[in-house]
């Protein structure tokens, strides 16, 4: 075993000093725990929601979220539009990245196709 020395303050260890292959190691076991406990708090707060590696490419190539995710869940235009009580003429604009989407009319949309509205935002 590896000899630790303490450095006392009123008869009470306030200190230890030990060797350095030691500390090495201690500091590797601290870094893997740690890794473990993110592990598990990114487990914990996961809510299951994956979005498609096919609607992601589209996404990122500027296609508009919400006619993606709209199609994806196999609606119509029309459909989603009496789905989330947003009139068709507005979603097809927004569809069309025409129009901003104002925050209540995006949570109407979210709703209606089961996504978290920060997903929808373009």
């Amino acid at each position: 075993m590896s000899v630790i020395q303490f450095i006392e303050n009123n008869g009470r260890k306030e200190y230890a000093i030990l060797p350095y292959p030691l500390f090495e190691r201690l500091a590797t076991l601290i870094e893997e725990v740690e890794d473990l406990q993110a592990v598990e708090a990114f487990h914990d707060r996961d809510d299951g929601f994956r979005i498609p590696e096919a609607i992601l490419r589209c996404e990122l190539a500027g296609e508009s979220p919400i006619k993606l995710w709209r199609e994806h869940r196999g609606l119509t235009p029309a459909q989603l539009a009496e789905q989330s009580d947003v009139a068709l003429v507005v979603l097809e604009r927004i569809e069309a990245q025409a129009i901003v989407v104002p925050p209540e009319t995006l949570d109407r949309l979210s709703r209606a196709l089961h996504v978290p509205a920060d997903v929808l935002r373009s």
